[in-house]
């Protein structure tokens, strides 16, 4: 994403001097952001995605007044400590909220602004990315998901995202004729389930969601997995776990605000995500262990392959996360909640009546969440600490 600088002066502070110790300044901050800004004017403000107004004085404040009309949210206010830039960039920032839109001031130590920097080029990126985006639902959500819907109409409005619809008789008439047996995965997973038959069926269901992918363009999608279950009697872990591996993230039960938000991590933090249930808390310990019977097939070592866990049937998947830090998010259907913490990933487990993958990870957030505020049930796992770029996101969605 292209970083645009639109610088502001009052000609009464524009010198030789001022120039050469603002381009230092900004070319502190473009070394280790690691990227170049380019420089625009009123003209060219629409050629770059992220504009970053520069404040490079006070009494700039009717300069910006007068600009105003050409520019279109992010306002970003970058100021230096000299010249009453804060001063003026305050004044401003009041002035384009009274407008009714947000602004946000970058000051302060230049490594805050350069992380500050760094988090909105990877914000506004991801919200570039996602816009436009099809999801899908195949099937119906499951019955006992009773809070877990989306408000349509507000996704599509701040984040761009259409949900699809496809009917549970598509994916059964398609499976009807998928065969499987052409799936370039087959030779490498023959070996790790003896029932030919059940391991073609599951790729054949793999094969059904992924041509459904394409054909509706669809970046993301919910299944029904029990309907299709008990429908096609193959559990689509092994297809969710596949298609998750190729970028298309999915999600299961027909769970939409579970997908919703294996979508956006996803997309923020550039890892595959486990979409999980909390299944037992270590109130104590700040512990919680987590559980599903699929995870992304590139999350992973030592998969196995294993009986769907709640039927008995198919093909269930369990993998072990490597240890180390990582994030737990959730991100409400009408975008107005949400819970994310940093959670250092303990030990993957063994229990005999939990889903086939099973980790522990220590909150860094109170577990108290989880008994008096939880956002539905599945919440969303991925390797590595990304809690501050997704507070930032959910910020500015709203």
């Amino acid at each position: 994403m292209t970083i645009g600088i639109l610088p502001l002066i009052k000609k009464v502070f524009n010198s030789e001097e001022m120039d050469k110790r603002d381009e230092k300044f900004l070319n502190y901050l473009s070394e280790h952001l690691q990227k170049p800004f380019k420089k625009i004017d009123k003209n060219s403000i629409t050629s770059v995605e992220l504009p970053i107004i520069f404040i490079r004085s006070g009494g700039v404040e009717g300069d910006f007044k007068e600009l105003f009309s050409k520019l279109k949210p992010p306002y970003i206010l970058l100021t230096p400590d000299r010249r009453s830039a804060l001063a003026a960039a305050l004044e401003i920032s009041y002035y384009i909220r009274k407008k009714g839109f947000d602004a946000e001031i970058i000051h302060g130590e230049e490594i805050y602004m350069v992380n500050r920097i760094k988090a909105l080029d990877k914000i506004f990126s991801a919200k570039k990315q996602i816009k436009n985006s099809n999801i899908g639902i195949v099937g119906n959500s499951a019955n006992w998901l009773i809070a877990s819907d989306v408000d349509k109409n507000r996704i599509k409005d701040k984040l761009g995202i259409s949900f699809v619809e496809i009917s549970e008789q598509r994916v059964i008439d398609a499976f009807k004729k998928a065969t499987g047996k052409l799936n370039p995965y087959y030779c490498d997973l023959e070996m790790k389930w003896k029932n030919k038959k059940e391991l073609l069926d599951a790729l054949r269901m793999y094969e059904v969601l992924e041509n459904i992918a394409y054909e509706f363009k669809l970046n993301g999608m919910t299944v029904a997995s029990y309907d299709f279950l008990e429908l096609l009697n193959t559990s689509d872990s092994l297809a969710l776990s596949l298609l998750n591996k190729e970028g298309i993230v999915a999600g299961s039960e027909g769970d939409l605000s579970s997908v919703l938000s294996m979508y956006i991590m996803h997309h923020i933090t550039s890892q595959p995500v486990f979409e999980a249930n909390p299944c037992k808390l270590i109130v104590n310990n700040n512990e919680v262990i987590l559980a599903h019977s699929t995870l992304p097939y590139n999350m992973a070592k030592n998969i196995q392959f294993l009986t769907h866990f709640e039927s008995g049937k198919s093909i269930g998947l369990k993998g072990k996360i490597k240890r180390g830090r990582g994030t737990i998010f959730k991100l409400s259907g009408d975008l107005k909640e949400y819970f994310v913490s940093g959670v250092d990933i303990l030990d993957n487990l063994n229990e005999p009546f939990l889903s086939r993958t099973q980790v522990k990870v220590k909150l860094d957030e109170p577990i108290n969440y989880f008994l008096t505020k939880s956002i539905g049930n599945h919440h969303i796992l991925c390797k590595k600490d990304y809690k501050k770029l997704l507070e930032y996101f959910c910020e500015y969605i709203n």
